[in-house]
């Protein structure tokens, strides 16, 4: 098969551009990935044009549920071990749109539970 020229070669990569992505384009002109790549990237220098926007085929992101229960053991923060240290989840803070530099107010509510609020 003998080399398509750079006119050529942006015109067949327009056309098959709209409906594939990149490596599909590169299947279909029986080139590699990264062949295609440098191929495109050198006729679009050349001929002075941008090269084509592909489509972008992503599988549909499957809905991820937040955890309802997060358990951890209270750790000692230092050498010293008077400073005690448990992790909080960030997908917590994201819930409750919290953001950095936002206030809090900790109080105790009865003797196990700790009300956490945004002031």
């Amino acid at each position: 098969m003998a080399k398509m020229s750079d006119a050529e070669l942006m015109k067949q990569v327009r056309n098959l551009a709209a409906s594939n992505s990149k490596s599909g384009v590169a299947r279909e002109l029986n080139m590699s990935v990264q062949t295609f790549t440098n191929r495109l990237l050198a006729a679009a220098s050349s001929l002075g044009e941008a090269p084509p926007k592909f489509t972008r085929k992503s599988s549909a992101a499957k809905a991820v549920k937040p955890k309802r229960i997060h358990t951890d053991k209270v750790r000692s923060a230092g050498q010293a071990g008077k400073a005690l240290r448990v992790i909080i989840p960030q997908q917590f803070f994201s819930s409750l749109d919290w953001k950095a530099g936002d206030e809090i107010r900790m109080r105790k509510s009865g003797k196990t539970k700790i009300i956490i609020e945004k002031t």
